[in-house]
């Protein structure tokens, strides 16, 4: 058994030897090989149509921000089905209906993604606010009516608590109002001329945001003033919300685009389901928030990106319409990148090892193939008689 194994491993290695000789004997056909390859590859990376994929990173959050320990059950238990959201046909759809607009807008003059974005996203967090707002402003009137009906003496903790919740929503209102303005003035300035101005307005909103948490959490904060009447605030409110569903042009209206026969039909260099996809950062969280990565992949590293960004626009506002009890909410954080699938460098690369692989290979055969006697040795081996002369060929 040890001498088959000892045989076995002799002829392995001579097998190899004879390899290694005929490569160095066969260096001009190696090199052709190699080259050749190379040139193939080279042209496959040249003629090739290379994929980009684009990446906007997101926040994914659920609640009203005060992060207790329901809140974040609640994300770690609907985390996984918020991201298969994103590919579904109704933040396709919405995502279409954007970015067919973005581009008659694009040709129009100097009009960025970045832009458009930041246009749905005031129009969209303003009806947010206003529509919470209203649910608060409600609230608070109906607990006025509440307070009306207790009798004091009799229920003095109930009437104290009442007070107490009135007191509450009406400094939220108060807060949302100061919100709601701010925000307005901060649309309204010039992005290039008041950079530094739109920064110190944007601390002082998440300042006023902030607060509106604290006093979710049943904090008392300073801020405090006077309301609009609730008749007139809710007047108010509606118009603002309307105005901003109806008059704006990328109002997307869900029952029209179905009508028009374009719910689930993707259009010419349109984004396609199937090309989307989800990055998962294990344990880089914020304030018990999901951090993931939305790609998409396309021929055009700048449409790549443009689709990206329209996506994670689509996918946040789907996500608060469909979990709308919950508030959940996908917020891009602003970090992006694009990357092409195969660089021609890893073409290049690939293509010289496979050269030599086939040219390994082509030697191989050439050992195998030749039945021809290459020394006495071997004649010796194949006779079993003993060589007394031989004529060599050439210098061998």
């Amino acid at each position: 058994m040890e001498q088959e194994t000892v045989k076995k491993e002799t002829v392995e290695h001579n097998v190899l030897t004879e390899i290694f000789i005929n490569l160095k004997r066969s260096v001009l056909l190696v090199l052709t090989i190699i080259i050749a390859v190379l040139g193939i590859g080279y042209a496959y990376a040249r003629l090739r149509e290379p994929e980009y994929i684009a990446e906007e990173q997101v926040i994914f959050s659920m609640g009203d921000g005060t992060y207790i320990q329901s809140e974040i059950n609640a994300m770690y238990a609907h985390h996984p089905t918020v991201l298969d959201f994103v590919d579904s046909g109704v933040v396709v759809d919405r995502a279409n209906f954007y970015y067919e607009y973005f581009l008659s807008k694009k040709t129009s003059g100097d009009y960025t993604v970045d832009r458009f974005v930041a246009d749905v996203s005031f129009a969209e967090e303003i009806i947010n606010v206003c529509e919470q707002e209203k649910s608060i402003t409600l609230l608070r009137q109906q607990k006025i009516k509440d307070l009306e009906n207790i009798d004091s003496s009799i229920a003095e903790n109930t009437y104290k608590q009442t007070r107490i919740e009135i007191e509450s929503l009406q400094q939220q209102i108060y807060l949302m109002e100061k919100v709601r303005d701010l925000m307005m003035e901060i649309n309204e300035l010039d992005g290039k001329k008041d950079k530094l101005l739109i920064e110190q307005k944007q601390e002082e909103l998440l300042s006023w945001k902030e607060k509106i948490i604290q006093v979710k959490r049943g904090l008392n904060v300073s801020s405090n003033g006077p309301i609009p009447k609730t008749e007139d605030l809710i007047q108010d409110l509606d118009y603002n919300v309307n105005f901003y569903r109806k008059n704006m042009p990328w109002y997307y209206d869900v029952e029209q685009y179905k009508e028009a026969g374009k719910a689930g039909v993707t259009p010419e260099n349109g984004i396609y389901a199937d090309r989307i996809g989800v990055v998962s950062y294990e344990g880089n969280q914020e304030r018990s928030a999901f951090v993931s990565g939305i790609t998409y992949k396309d021929s055009s590293s700048e449409a790549a990106m443009d689709k990206a960004k329209i996506i994670v626009l689509a996918f946040d506002i789907e996500t608060l319409n469909f979990f709308d009890n919950m508030n959940a909410r996908i917020n891009d954080l602003g970090i992006s990148s694009c990357s092409v699938d195969i660089t021609t460098t890893k073409i290049m690369i690939a293509s010289a090892i496979i050269g030599f692989v086939v040219a390994c290979g082509v030697v191989y055969l050439r050992i195998v193939l030749d039945k021809t006697v290459k020394d006495k040795a071997e004649a010796e081996k194949i006779t079993g008689a003993t060589v007394l002369a031989c004529i060599s060929k050439g210098d061998e």
